[in-house]
C-alpha cells in the first residue's frame, strides 16, 4: 500500500512539473523581453556599468561586446530589437577621483555618437538564437586625455520584444539588465611597475616604443616583473636607439626634440 502510495505521489509531481513547464514556455512565448547579459571576460560589459581605459590601448579604438539575451523561446525568423542611447542625468555624471580622494566628485562629459564612439545600425536576434552580441567601438577622441566620458545605451520595447525584466538581483544588489552605463577616458599615468633605473622618465610615447620593439602588452609595465628581466629590456632598446641615432633616424619624444633614452642601468 505504501508503495502504491509513493508511486502515485511521485506520478503527480511529474504532472506537476510538465504543468510549470509547460506554463513557462507559454509566458516566454508570449513575453519575450530583452536584457543586458552580463557577459563576463576581456572587453565586454558586465552587469550594469563598466570602465574603459585608453591608456594601454595602443589603437585608435577599442571594441566592447555588449551581449544582449532573451527571455523567451527562440524564433524560426530574425527579430530586431531596440537599442538606444540613454540620457545620463547630473548624478550619474559625478564620480570619485581614486587618485584623489579627498577631492569633491568630478563632473564626467556626455559621449557624443560618431565623435566618440558608434554603433551598428540595426539590431537583430537572429533566428534559432537567444543572444546577440552588440560590437560598442569606442573611439579615442584627443579630448578623453583630460576628461572622462559617460555613455548609457538602454533597450528600449517594440514588436518583437517586450523590457518588463528590468532587474536582478546580485550580491544583494539590484543590477539594471535594461540599461548599462560606459565610462572611458585615456589618462596617461605612469604604470605602477615601471622602472626608471631601466627606462628613465616614463612617457607614453617610450612605452609603445618599448611595446613594439619586444612584443609586449602595455600591461606587461603595470605587474610585477622580475627586475634582472627589466634591465635587460633597458639595455636592448638603449642599443637599439644608439643604432637609430647613428644611421641618422634618432628617436624622440613627444615634444620632438628631447631624444629618447633609457635609465641609467641600460647605459
Amino acid at each position: 500500500m505504501k508503495k502504491l502510495i509513493y508511486k502515485i505521489a511521485l506520478l503527480f509531481m511529474a504532472v506537476a512539473l510538465v504543468s510549470c513547464e509547460k506554463g513557462l514556455m507559454t509566458f516566454d512565448n508570449e513575453n519575450t523581453d530583452v536584457y543586458f547579459y552580463g557577459a563576463g571576460g576581456t572587453s565586454s560589459v558586465n552587469f550594469d556599468e563598466s570602465y574603459v581605459s585608453f591608456q594601454f590601448v595602443t589603437k585608435p579604438d577599442t571594441i566592447l561586446n555588449v551581449v544582449v539575451s532573451i527571455t523567451g523561446a527562440a524564433a524560426d525568423h530574425d527579430r530586431e530589437y531596440k537599442l538606444a542611447v540613454g540620457q545620463l542625468s547630473n548624478e550619474e555624471l559625478l564620480y570619485d577621483d581614486d587618485n584623489n580622494p579627498a577631492t569633491p566628485p568630478t563632473s564626467m562629459v556626455a559621449a557624443i555618437q560618431g565623435t566618440h564612439f558608434e554603433l551598428p545600425e540595426k539590431f537583430v536576434i537572429k533566428k534559432g538564437a537567444f543572444r546577440d552580441t552588440v560590437k560598442l567601438k569606442l573611439l579615442r577622441s584627443p579630448d578623453l586625455l583630460n576628461k572622462r566620458l559617460a555613455l548609457a545605451i538602454e533597450l528600449q520595447p517594440n514588436e518583437n520584444f517586450g523590457n518588463s525584466f528590468k532587474s536582478r538581483i546580485i550580491g544583494g544588489k539590484p543590477i539594471n539588465t535594461i540599461r548599462t552605463k560606459i565610462f572611458f577616458d585615456d589618462k596617461d599615468a605612469k604604470p605602477k611597475y615601471w622602472l626608471d633605473a631601466a627606462f628613465s622618465t616614463y612617457s607614453r610615447e617610450k612605452l609603445f616604443f618599448l611595446c613594439n620593439m619586444f612584443n609586449l602588452s602595455p600591461r606587461y609595465f603595470d605587474s610585477p616583473n622580475d627586475i634582472s628581466e627589466l634591465n635587460g629590456y633597458g639595455k636592448f632598446a638603449q642599443r637599439h636607439l644608439n643604432e637609430l641615432a647613428a644611421a641618422g633616424t634618432p628617436v624622440y619624444e613627444k615634444n620632438g626634440t628631447t631624444r629618447m633614452v633609457m635609465g641609467p642601468n641600460a647605459q
